[in-house]
């Protein structure tokens, strides 16, 4: 059987005004999708995904920002050394994506994952433990606030209210 291959380009316009150039070329980030296996990897620069699904979010584009991150952490974990750093962060937001979708339990499993690859990641420790005091889970967020105390107690410090808006 053969299989059909489909892309998908994410691109945009930029308009210049007369006389400007461009100092950077612009790299698109590229997903082929495989609908035998509905399987997605990344074709491209892979490191802009993240900046990517980071823009998806602030756009409030969350279930399109879950796809992305979701396409690039799949295709991260094939890799025999995957990049620890963009696997994190990509977790990271798509725990705050679940989180404005309000998917609490998922955003607290993204947030585990993203600690578990990079166990000083302070801001998944911030997003768990403000998730749990959401969800009610008074002892586990305090063990994320004192781990985040050892790691950036400038920020844990502070009392947040559950949308993570300093008190």
């Amino acid at each position: 059987m053969k299989k059909a291959f489909g892309f998908v380009v994410l691109s945009m316009t930029i308009i210049l005004p007369v006389g400007c150039t461009v100092e950077r070329p612009l790299t698109l980030v590229v997903y082929r999708y495989d609908p035998v296996d509905q399987h997605s990897t990344i074709v491209g620069d892979r490191d802009r995904v993240a900046a990517l699904v980071w823009n998806r979010i602030t756009s409030g584009e969350y279930e399109q920002a879950l796809w992305d991150a979701n396409a690039a952490i799949a295709d991260i974990g094939n890799e025999a050394e995957p990049d620890k750093s963009l696997l994190a962060e990509l977790n990271l937001q798509t725990g705050i994506a679940s989180w404005k979708l309000n998917r609490r339990a998922d955003a607290i499993a993204c947030y585990s994952k993203a600690i578990d690859v990079m166990p000083d990641c302070w801001e998944a420790h911030f997003h768990r433990w403000i998730t749990l005091e959401a969800v009610g889970d008074s002892e586990a967020a305090e063990r994320d606030r004192a781990r985040g105390m050892q790691l950036k107690p400038s920020v844990f410090s502070k009392r947040y209210s559950p949308d993570g808006g300093v008190i």
